[in-house]
């Protein structure tokens, strides 16, 4: 049994509101194992990204615990054991995207050789060797996103923390980069958990799929995503595919259907 890398305990997340508290999450407990593609769907509103934003520190829990990799989360993040793709590539204009996957190196006083180095290997992985002179205004946002999964690669992190990275992109587009984000996990081994709206996509990447409730967002149900790899194209048009997106559509609509049902609805 791999190690668990990512260990969730009943946590819970509640916000202040003018009219009393808002309740995000729900006695969430969820464990990632070593190696894991683990991604997190469910209805707008139901915690999804707050939990991510926990298990990276950028907000803590009102109740409960988080361990990433062995560590509370503020002692990952200090010790640059993850990095984080959000939604938007939030790169530097005036620098290149050379410049901009040098960045992490340049802010830990990596050595000059590995500042050199190491962003033309990270660019060459995501397909973008060719690119690296280019500025992220001459660069599409598919391009962008892959410039900023490169930086987060900068710092060889053992967990890519992914917030819908690919939300904003085309269809086509988004289906290319999942087929790169693969290679890069596949590539790089790391644990990758993985916050997205689309269910095809969350079937097609991933190990497991994590299907929450509407707000306060709860754990639902865990499918276990048995696709063979490599994973492709023709991934997609596989029976156990649809049957697989059809299993967490159905998990996703029976807890809607039910939570209507305890509204009155």
């Amino acid at each position: 049994m791999r190690p668990a890398i990512i260990d969730v305990r009943r946590v819970a997340k509640r916000f202040p509101a003018p009219a009393g508290e808002t309740e995000a999450l729900r006695d969430i407990s969820l464990t990632v194992a070593a190696g894991d593609f683990v991604s997190i769907i469910g209805p707008s509103g139901c915690g999804k990204s707050t939990l991510l934003r926990i298990i990276g520190d950028l907000i803590e829990p009102s109740t409960g615990e988080v361990r990433v990799n062995g560590k509370p989360p503020r002692q990952a993040r200090l010790d640059r054991d993850y990095g984080v793709v959000f939604q938007t590539p939030v790169l530097y204009d005036w620098r290149t995207a050379a410049e901009n996957v040098r960045l992490p190196l340049e802010l830990t006083g990596r050595p000059r050789a590995e500042r050199r180095a190491r962003p033309s290997a990270l660019l060459a992985l995501v397909g973008l060797e060719a690119f690296s002179d280019h500025y992220p205004w001459q660069l599409s946002g598919g391009m962008q996103q892959r410039v900023a999964i490169a930086r987060a690669l900068a710092l060889e992190p053992a967990i890519l923390l992914m917030d819908e990275p690919f939300g904003a992109l085309d269809e086509m587009t988004r289906d290319r980069l999942n087929t790169e984000l693969l290679h890069v996990w596949q590539q790089t081994a790391a644990t990758v958990l993985f916050v997205t709206h689309s269910i095809a996509e969350a079937v097609f990447l991933s190990t497991r799929v994590v299907v929450m409730t509407p707000r306060p967002g709860r754990i639902a149900r865990v499918v276990d995503i048995d696709l063979p790899r490599p994973r492709g194209e023709a991934t997609r048009t596989l029976p156990r595919f649809f049957e697989l997106v059809t299993t967490v559509r159905a998990s996703l609509r029976g807890d809607l259907a039910h939570r209507d049902d305890e509204d009155g609805g």
